[in-house]
Order: C-alpha cells, then structure tokens, then sequence
C-alpha cells in the first residue's frame, strides 16, 4: 500500500516538475530576446520609404530607398578611404 501512495506522489508531481522547468525554459527565451533588441539607429523609418503615403511600400518605392541607401554607402565608404 505504501508503494502504491509513493508510485501516486510521484505521477502527481512529476508534471509540476515539467511545468517549472517549461516556465523557466519560456523565461529565458524571453531574456535572450529583450537582449537582441536593436537600437534605434538600426530601425528602418518606413514613412520615409513609403512616398504617396498610402500605407503599403510598392516594389517602386522599395527600390528607390535601396538604390539611395546603397549610393549613401557607396559615398560613405569613399569619403573614408
């Protein structure tokens, strides 16, 4: 009989156990992601991609952002040389 209480007390902690460590496993996710945050600097300003200001980026204002960006760096990169 004492078998059996002991064999119950443990099925009935057993997924108390899984529980903690899942919780533990979601809290560290959750550091590791407030850690890879990117500075402000980094974050694109999309109101200045989108031109005709309807809300979306069209592939024709996708590409003039890239090609300014691009000949920005271009021109970064030559002024340091």
């Amino acid at each position: 009989m004492r078998r059996f209480i002991l064999v119950l007390l443990i099925a009935a902690a057993a997924p108390a156990g899984f529980g903690l460590a899942a919780a533990e496993k979601a809290k560290d996710t959750t550091e590791q992601r407030a850690g890879s945050t990117s500075s402000s600097e980094e974050v694109r300003d999309w109101s200045k991609i989108d031109t005709n200001r309807d809300g979306y980026i069209q592939p024709e204002e996708m590409e003039r952002y890239l090609q300014a960006a691009w000949e920005h760096r271009r021109k970064g990169a030559t002024a340091q040389q």
